[in-house]
């Protein structure tokens, strides 16, 4: 048995027991390495078991390539507690099993950048389809420009959505509802800001020295539409400020 402070049998020093009973032990070293040590049949894992050894290996290179490194410690102590489990049924048929939740939960990371692409593009096209019903319906000489605006927002944000997916990293406990709503409200958040830039702007209160054509109003909202990641990053800026850094 192991305990904080003593060496294991590659020599580092235990730092952090993350599981251990009479089969098995998972820990930290101070070199701040995930590691294990079997205790029984003489120390060496039997063939039957050597698939959890082999799962194990490929989630850690898995989450060495694909996960930001400040998110990496939550990943590797699950996967050292799901080979614990694995050691600790002592059966072939139920390894799969141990490792279920850490496989999931890195499918879903993997997955979350397409998810928030593609929920996001669905209401972007939702949102671009009903507001060119709306114009067809409802639409007016002097309404127009507010239509154009909306769609070019949209059309910003959809973009934006597309840009930021790439650096998109879902947190543990995030669910795929979750991510699905966060790339969904984007587009709606850059139309309200860019129809809002438009009234601002064609009541002279910002911008007025800019021409109120259709060509110059729809770049506007463009630009806008781009920018709505400012809202949720000012919302943030401002919590900071009012509550403190644990906002």
């Amino acid at each position: 048995m192991l305990s904080v402070g003593d060496q294991c049998e590659t020599g580092q020093v235990v730092t952090e027991i993350l599981g251990q009973g009479n089969i098995a032990c998972c820990f930290f070293t101070e070199d701040k390495h995930i590691r294990w040590q079997y205790f029984e049949n003489g120390k060496i894992v039997p063939a039957e078991m050597m698939p959890a050894v082999n799962i194990f290996d490929n989630i850690l290179r898995n989450i060495a390539v694909s996960i930001p490194q400040d998110l990496r410690r939550h990943y590797y102590v699950h996967a050292a507690k799901s080979l614990y489990s694995a050691f600790h049924t002592n059966d072939p048929n139920k390894i799969d099993d141990a490792f279920g939740d850490i496989q999931k939960s890195l499918r879903d990371i993997r997955n979350a950048p397409v998810v928030y692409s593609v929920s996001g593009l669905v209401a972007s096209i939702a949102c671009m389809i009903s507001t060119l019903l709306l114009l067809e319906q409802f639409g007016t000489p002097n309404s127009e420009v507010f239509y154009w605006a909306v769609l070019c927002s949209i059309a910003g944000s959809a973009l934006s959505v597309m840009a930021r997916s790439r650096k998109l990293w879902s947190d543990p406990n995030t669910s795929t509802i979750a991510v699905i709503l966060q790339g969904s409200t984007r587009p709606i958040a850059g139309a309200i800001l860019g129809v809002s830039s438009v009234i601002l702007i064609r009541s002279e209160i910002i911008l007025a020295s800019l021409d109120n054509n259709i060509d110059t109003m729809a770049a506007v909202a463009l630009f806008f539409g781009l920018c709505e990641s400012a809202i949720p990053e000012m919302s943030k800026s401002v919590e900071r400020r009012v509550f403190g850094e644990q906002a």
